[in-house]
């Protein structure tokens, strides 16, 4: 019997990305023609749940392919100086998975927290965005902002025994282990806290 190849970690993200992002093109063409033909707005329900669902499958095969890139150190970046208030302008653009504008709260800062971070703007908004796009659409949603510190806060993922709970929950672990990968390569700290008592969970994005 012939060795099967041993299959890396960049490679199977590589592939898994690959293998979703083609059949995902084919859902949104036949998508737009469905929408087309039953002559449905941009504003209808049922338009929406259909776009917050490709978004969910845009953001898990950008994860994927960010991951990979991460994961082989090829993570290729243009680092920006930013400062605490540019920081604030980049976190403004987010968006909930239905497109509207997230609940951002702006602690006080310290003087401390001035200093300037290297970092990849456009690539940690992707990240942050793509991660956020996997969070049910039913999840409210807050960000929480003290100084470099950004705290991601929504409806605990980790109740229920139903097969949604389930997929929602691998959802989340996906985006929580492809973040660490991806922010640790421009120099930030994801971490999860999850209380089942209290509801919520709590995505922390912190400098390293």
């Amino acid at each position: 019997m012939a060795d099967i190849p041993e299959t890396t970690l960049d490679q199977f993200l590589s592939l898994a990305a690959h293998d979703m992002k083609q059949p995902l093109n084919v859902l949104q063409m036949y998508s737009g023609i469905l929408q087309r033909r039953a002559k449905l707005s941009s504003e209808d329900e049922l338009t929406q749940v259909v776009r917050g669902s490709m978004k969910k499958m845009q953001a898990m095969v950008s994860l994927l392919t960010q991951w990979a890139r991460a994961d082989r150190g090829e993570l290729k970046m243009e680092l920006d100086t930013l400062l605490c208030p540019q920081w604030f302008t980049l976190l403004d653009e987010l968006q909930s998975p239905l497109g509207a504008p997230l609940q951002i709260t702006h602690l006080p800062q310290q003087p401390t927290t001035e200093q300037p971070l290297q970092l990849d703007a456009h690539l940690l908004q992707q990240s942050l965005q793509d991660i956020i796009y996997l969070l049910p659409e039913t999840t409210p949603v807050t960000l929480q902002v003290e100084g470099w510190c950004l705290q991601i806060h929504c409806a605990t993922l980790f109740t229920g025994s139903g097969s949604s709970e389930q997929y929602q929950d691998a959802l989340y672990q996906l985006a929580v282990t492809a973040g660490r990968a991806i922010f640790g390569a421009v120099g930030l700290k994801l971490s999860l806290s999850a209380s089942t008592q209290e509801g919520h969970s709590t995505l922390k994005l912190v400098p390293l």
